[in-house]
């Protein structure tokens, strides 16, 4: 059991006789739940009609002072201030991650993109060079038939050709022995006007010849 005493009007309080500061006779009695300040521990006369009057925030207020709610409210206030920035910047980080989010979507959406259209444009290079190689291939195909049948060609006309130089050559020897002939031929015709002139030349006098044969031989008959 602790007595407690303490004057009005002199700054100092006594418990069980001891002086104290106003500083450690206030704490004491807080920490047995008495409020100086919010006067807890007394109920004057009206007190209750007062409070039943007070607007909510009034009471609130009141109550806080009472519960000494009110000297923490500095600090709530920070911590308040504290906890909506920190919920700002929570809702700033998120909002940023959600849009770093959106733009890694977005590139990992265009790099698929990118990708695709390098692979779409490699197949399409891979498919043009087959079909280059393709077309070379028959193209060196064709080529070579084409060589293949050229030298049967130039073959069939050298031989031809051999055909031709060795007709050409037998006709070249036709044609020597038919002006051979041709020239033996003018030669007996020639020797044969000779002989026609010689003859027409000759025949008068074969004529009178005749002649007189025919007339000896009718003038013998009688005489047979």
């Amino acid at each position: 059991k602790q007595w407690y005493q303490r004057r009005v009007a002199i700054t100092a309080g006594r418990i069980d006789g001891k002086v104290l500061s106003p500083q450690e006779y206030q704490a004491k009695l807080e920490s047995l739940g008495i409020l100086i300040k919010a006067k807890n521990f007394l109920v004057f006369q009206g007190a209750v009609e007062s409070i039943a009057m007070k607007t909510p925030k009034e009471r609130t207020d009141l109550f806080e002072q009472i519960s000494r709610s009110d000297e923490l409210k500095e600090e709530y206030d920070r911590l308040k201030e504290e906890m909506n920035k920190a919920q700002e910047d929570t809702n700033f980080s998120y909002h940023k991650r959600k849009g770093i989010a959106a733009e890694k979507r977005e590139a990992r959406a265009e790099k698929e993109e990118a990708d695709k259209f390098q692979n779409l444009t490699k197949d399409l290079n891979d498919t043009r060079l087959e079909f280059q190689l393709f077309k070379l291939f028959h193209t060196d195909r064709k080529i070579n038939g084409l060589k293949d049948e050229l030298a049967s060609i130039n073959k069939q006309l050298l031989s031809e050709n051999r055909k031709k130089d060795k007709v050409e050559g037998q006709l070249k020897n036709k044609k020597s022995e038919i002006a051979k002939i041709q020239r033996e031929q003018q030669v007996l015709e020639k020797n044969v006007k000779t002989k026609e002139v010689e003859l027409n030349l000759k025949r008068p006098k074969y004529i009178k010849k005749k002649e007189k044969s025919t007339d000896c031989d009718s003038a013998l008959i009688p005489l047979l």
